[in-house]
């Protein structure tokens, strides 16, 4: 999910650089084509032909999923309109979805005068505002074959990414689990709260590097029948390695085969399993 709202963003940024050109002829993109024919770049065959610098589509973008949990997902369609303009740069609105209804995310970008002018704006793209959902059960990769359903809510989404350095700086949001299901039993109220782990700290009282950027922290909670745990994650962007503390719950309810797991795997602290230290989301064992 966090990969496909970043590599959306790269791909919105380097569109408008391109598309710069196709405003001295009206805005359109149409019109660079009538002029450059043929040598223009395959993708740009995929954009509508009112695509300029105040809006425009582009169709049939592919995102590889990130940290491997997501394959690669559906296509999806990129649309962005512009807001305005300010003494610190242009807001667009932006929407990415896909024709199945299985990807529906919409955010306000701001691309900002950097150092570098226009240009220099790609260093810190800003978002806010964003929301949507994700249809897990459609582009999920499930670790072992146990499958995870449901509708991903996101809500209050905002952040930094780094059209440059093509990633993730700063991401807060907040997210739910609607109509969850793991290997088939009912997960119940799954709540999800990502922060920027550069300024939240390791934890320890530090308040971490904010200048570095690129750390993530997600407290996470399930409430359910069959599953109650508590847990705290914190990783980097630009690694499947991730710190996890948290507690899972023993619960009566819980299916016998998901408890046998449990003992095998987890070292239990009273009537609760203990979650590892630590994860790498690209193990073959994961």
């Amino acid at each position: 999910m966090i990969r496909v709202a970043a590599r959306g963003l790269l791909i919105l940024s380097g569109l408008l650089i391109g598309l710069a050109l196709a405003a001295v002829f009206e805005g359109r993109v149409s019109h660079l084509r009538q002029i450059a024919g043929d040598h223009l770049p395959a993708w740009s065959a995929n954009l509508s032909p009112d695509a300029g610098l105040g809006q425009g589509s582009l169709r049939g973008v592919r995102l590889q999923g990130g940290m491997g949990l997501l394959p690669d997902g559906p296509p999806l369609d990129l649309h962005w309109d512009f807001i305005g303009l300010g003494l610190s740069g242009a807001d667009y609105n932006v929407e990415i979805r896909d024709p199945a209804g299985q990807v529906d995310l919409r955010a306000r970008v701001h691309l900002g005068f950097g150092a570098g002018g226009f240009l220099g704006g790609l260093q810190a793209l800003e978002f806010s505002g964003g929301e949507g959902e994700i249809d897990l059960g459609a582009i999920y990769a499930a670790p072992r074959g146990l499958a995870l359903t449901g509708r991903l809510l996101l809500v209050d989404a905002a952040g930094v990414f780094d059209g440059t350095a093509r990633r993730l700086v700063r991401l807060n949001g907040l997210g739910s689990l609607a109509e969850g299901r793991f290997d088939g039993f009912d997960l119940g109220r799954v709540r999800l709260v990502l922060k920027d782990g550069d300024s939240a700290g390791d934890g320890s009282g530090n308040s971490g590097n904010q200048s570095d950027g690129g750390a993530w922290l997600a407290d996470i909670s399930v409430s359910g029948a069959a599953l109650i745990l508590q847990a705290e994650a914190r990783g980097r962007f630009d690694d499947s390695v991730l710190a996890l503390t948290g507690r899972i719950a023993e619960n009566p309810d819980m299916p016998e085969g998901w408890q046998r797991v449990l003992n095998q795997s987890l070292s239990k602290d009273g009537a609760a399993w203990v979650l590892p230290e630590g994860m790498d989301l690209q193990a073959p064992g994961f």
